[in-house]
């Protein structure tokens, strides 16, 4: 009998005869997503993003040095509330931190997308941004559901870039993958609403 864990690293689970397989659900429009994401910090303001920093921080539970202090969210979020000439009203500043929050989270999105990019081993599902949360994960889903049906050698050919931009025959990840990087080079033009 094979004893799975040692307590000792040796070796990856795919050279002790594991079939793993690694998904990157990546949106297939990433100025859409870019909106969703701005979305999302609005929807964390407005369930209190302020008010529970406040009371962390005022109760000692987010120390100043901490590693939750410099998680996005958080961070923006102190710099705001500890402002100097700090003022009830300050349109401008409230607006200069919901940016900053927003530009922080865009930003981080795009070098998650940067580093699966860069790791081969990653099938890139793409997630269509024009459909609804549940729409999403169903279509997701059943992309990853099928792939993990694929013998291995037509699972490693889905990850393979070997093709060049343009060639109709890029399989799905590796198309997903392409436009990904494609639409990255026009996120300059992308203005937050």
């Amino acid at each position: 009998e094979k004893e799975i864990y040692t307590g000792i690293r040796s070796g990856s689970l795919l050279e002790s005869g594991y079939d793993v397989r690694c998904f990157f659900l990546c949106p297939d429009d990433r100025m859409s997503h870019f909106q969703t994401v701005d979305r999302r910090c609005e929807e964390m303001l407005l369930r209190g993003l302020l008010r529970e920093t406040a009371q962390l921080y005022v109760t000692g539970r987010l120390p100043e040095e901490s590693q939750v202090t410099r998680a996005i969210g958080y961070r923006q979020a102190l710099e705001y509330l500890k402002r100097e000439n700090a003022r009830s009203g300050d349109r401008e500043a409230f607006m200069s931190f919901v940016d900053d929050f927003a530009t922080a989270t865009r930003q981080y999105a795009k070098k998650q997308m940067q580093w699966f990019r860069r790791d081969e081993e990653f099938a890139f599902i793409p997630v269509p941004m024009e459909k609804g949360k549940e729409e999403r994960i169903k279509v997701a889903s059943e992309i990853i559901a099928d792939m993990c049906k694929l013998p291995r050698k037509l699972f490693e050919d889905e990850l393979s870039l070997d093709a060049k931009e343009g060639n109709q025959d890029l399989l799905l990840s590796a198309q997903t993958k392409l436009d990904n990087e494609q639409q990255g080079k026009k996120m300059k033009f992308f203005v937050s609403k």
